[in-house]
């Protein structure tokens, strides 16, 4: 995938990136006197890792980050052709009636255009667990879109079930088995009916 655009304008170094990032999902990174793009995918290794004790106390918390609401039902990326210069669209979920469209330059494949949109679409929609913390001089070791490890004791919390059937003052069926020593809580209404 080939980045074709022209720049005929004035434009800062950073604006330019900025530009460049958008179609590559990446975003500029000033270290010192250098100006690079760091891409935001995943890497095989971490840079740091980081326990309890590195970390201020009582700021780590974890939690999740839904998709947002949204009315749009997918995305449409538009790109030049290549050859003929037209605008030519690719939309991810496929089948989507009302995508939010957009035009990037510097796009010039059919393939890149719907790998863009492939991205967004699931940047919107997959539950994120978010972890966050504070920490002291120990945050300049890593840098945006760096990988690191966190060394913490996490419970894992959540899990649902549904009532499916019919339940009395101290029993309730559900679609599915609790883990053996998990902790249930029921959750009832001001006259004592568990919600389904």
């Amino acid at each position: 995938n080939g980045f074709n655009h022209i720049f005929d304008g004035p434009s800062t170094v950073w604006d330019a990136m900025q530009l460049i990032g958008q179609a590559y999902r990446a975003f500029p990174l000033a270290r010192r006197k250098t100006l690079s793009l760091r891409l935001l995918r995943g890497t095989n290794t971490d840079v740091a890792i980081y326990s309890k004790e590195v970390m201020l106390p009582d700021s780590f918390t974890v939690g999740y980050k839904m998709g947002a609401v949204m009315e749009i039902d997918g995305y449409r990326i538009g790109y030049h052709d290549p050859i003929t210069w037209e605008i030519k669209n690719q939309t991810w979920p496929t089948n989507a009636l009302s995508p939010d469209e957009i035009l990037l330059s510097g796009i010039s494949s059919q393939a890149h255009a719907l790998a863009h949109a492939k991205t967004l679409w699931e940047a919107q929609t997959k539950v994120k667990k978010i972890a966050s913390f504070a920490t002291e001089l120990d945050a300049h070791s890593v840098e945006p879109g760096d990988r690191i490890a966190l060394v913490f004791p996490l419970v894992d919390w959540v899990q649902t079930a549904r009532v499916i059937t019919k339940y009395s003052a101290t029993n309730i069926k559900l679609d599915t088995v609790i883990k053996k020593g998990t902790r249930v809580y029921k959750i009832v209404d001001p006259q004592g009916v568990p919600s389904a």
